[in-house]
């Protein structure tokens, strides 16, 4: 369940995202979209595992934004990812069931659960994550254009 402040940061990001780029005129079915989809965010956390900021640049949309528990207030850009990125270590991560919903042609959200392993700077950032992904295909490639992260309580 998403608290509900950031609800109006998500909603506004698929609203940005639905109205700033029409779909190709002929989208893939949505199976396909969402294959597709789940194959990219896979990719996107081999590409912060492996360090490759190229792949990383090339999933990721110029506008992109990202938001955690901290709040919509300190939402960051992909100038901010661009930024932290040589802080980042991602020694290992594990992917729960990953769920699709295309919300628009052309716009699927994926949320899941994962497992981080990895430090920022000499901090360790190890935890379990709720995420919400969403991608939208520009001119007929899909990008990552919001990002909803929240740590999850340590289980007992």
């Amino acid at each position: 369940m998403l608290p509900r402040r950031l609800a109006p940061l998500i909603l506004s990001s698929l609203a940005a995202a639905c109205s700033s780029a029409p779909p190709t005129p002929a989208s893939p079915s949505p199976g396909a979209e969402t294959a597709e989809v789940l194959r990219l965010e896979r990719a996107m956390w081999e590409a912060w595992k492996r360090r490759d900021l190229d792949t990383i640049r090339r999933l990721t949309a110029p506008d992109y934004r990202t938001v955690s528990e901290a709040g919509p207030e300190k939402a960051g850009g992909f100038d901010d990812v661009i930024r932290s990125f040589p802080k980042f270590h991602i020694r290992d991560y594990h992917l729960g069931e990953m769920v699709p919903q295309v919300v628009a042609p052309g716009v699927v959200v994926v949320m899941y659960g994962a497992r981080i392993e990895g430090t920022y700077g000499d901090e360790d950032i190890s935890r379990e994550v709720a995420e919400a992904s969403v991608w939208v295909r520009r001119d007929g490639r899909f990008l990552n254009v919001t990002l909803h992260e929240i740590t999850l309580p340590a289980r007992k």
